[in-house]
């Protein structure tokens, strides 16, 4: 199997994970579908917009612990932090 495949099939367990969730703090799975385009096969996955999130998704590409290291650990930023903590936590 190469990466490709195996990124692939990540992406579809990943897909019918979220399908398979009904929380009112879990962003809502819509469907998915493999979109072939100029750049080659792309597995694609809708979901609920959320507005004003956009930022938030940005900025927490990774995980809790960079989101702060990439912020310094400033201890200013500790209630957006813990804000950011207590809604994964309400996803789990």
């Amino acid at each position: 199997m190469n990466k490709d495949e195996d990124s692939f099939e990540m992406a579809q367990r990943e897909a019918s994970r979220l399908k398979s969730l009904n929380s009112r703090h879990i962003v809502k799975y819509y469907d998915s579908f493999l979109h072939n385009d100029t750049f080659g096969d792309v597995f694609i996955i809708i979901m609920e917009y959320c507005k004003g999130m956009f930022f938030l998704l940005i900025a927490l590409a990774g995980d809790l612990n960079g989101y702060i290291g990439s912020h310094g650990g400033k201890r200013e930023n500790l209630a957006q932090y813990l804000s950011i903590f207590k809604s994964i936590l309400m996803g789990i």
